[in-house]
């Protein structure tokens, strides 16, 4: 059977080599095998936000997530780290800060060898350095006693912390 092209949010059906149905997002082609399913999917390709937080008034596209909003005004902070018994409001921020007591540190900074346990500690320590560059570049201003400013080797600097930095992502 072939697809069905759709202008709106409704779902594209399609057929299986197997021949069990198949839904399709109109929007990014990602493909579900049920219909809710498909109906969960679809709202978040929707403009309307019907679920409102009393508390702040954020508006949401789907009940899940204000349910998960509403934690942000809680004050309790119900999910204690085992290890260093910091708490959390989210299971799901308890289980990334857990990463950090895991002894592989297998993100290595390679400018200067320093580790982490996790990719955005890395990314944040590698901006350290292209700051701290920055800072000696533009310490080095003409007028100055006995300091030059390079242009060429500040703009080096950059481009090899931009060059670091791609390769991470």
């Amino acid at each position: 059977m072939p697809r069905r092209r759709s202008t709106s949010l409704q779902p594209a059906l399609t057929t299986a080599l197997d021949g069990t149905t198949l839904y399709g997002c109109p929007q990014c082609h990602t493909v579900f095998n049920n219909r809710e399913a498909i109906e969960t999917h679809l709202t978040i390709h929707r403009s309307e936000r019907p679920f409102i937080c009393n508390d702040c008034g954020a508006a949401l596209k789907r009940k899940e997530h204000l349910d998960r909003h509403r934690s942000s005004h809680m004050t309790e902070r119900p999910h204690p780290c085992p290890v260093c018994s910091k708490t959390f409001k989210r299971i799901e921020h308890l289980q990334r800060h857990s990463i950090i007591h895991r002894t592989d540190k297998v993100h290595r900074c390679p400018e200067c060898g320093k580790g982490f346990n996790r990719k955005d500690h890395l990314t944040k320590h590698i901006h350290s350095h292209m700051a701290k560059r920055i800072k000696q570049e533009l310490g080095q201003q003409p007028g100055k006693a006995g300091q030059q400013n390079n242009d060429n080797n500040f703009t080096i600097n950059i481009q090899q912390h931009q060059s670091v930095l791609a390769h991470l992502h």
